[in-house]
């Protein structure tokens, strides 16, 4: 496929159509990661960050596991 690349401000801008933004899932606003070479290009949506707190915030009785006995120590493990 081929796109334009247009003039924005100081810098060049890619325009991503619609049908390809849909098939990647990219919308609007989402952050993707850039990879220059010397051939060109790749952009992908990047990974987002997980934070502590907010993946601790969907822990609820319903979904915690019980408690496993893994046994006791059996080289230098740290306790």
């Amino acid at each position: 496929m081929e796109v334009c690349i247009k003039r924005w401000g100081n810098s060049i801008g890619l325009r991503i159509p619609k049908g390809v933004a849909d098939a990647i899932g990219l919308k609007a606003d989402d952050v993707v990661s850039l990879d220059a070479s010397q051939n060109g290009f790749t952009v992908k949506k990047a990974r987002r960050k997980y934070i502590l707190a907010e993946l601790l915030s969907q822990v609820t009785p319903e979904n915690r596991h019980d408690a496993i006995d893994w046994g006791g120590p059996k080289g230098k493990e740290l306790l």
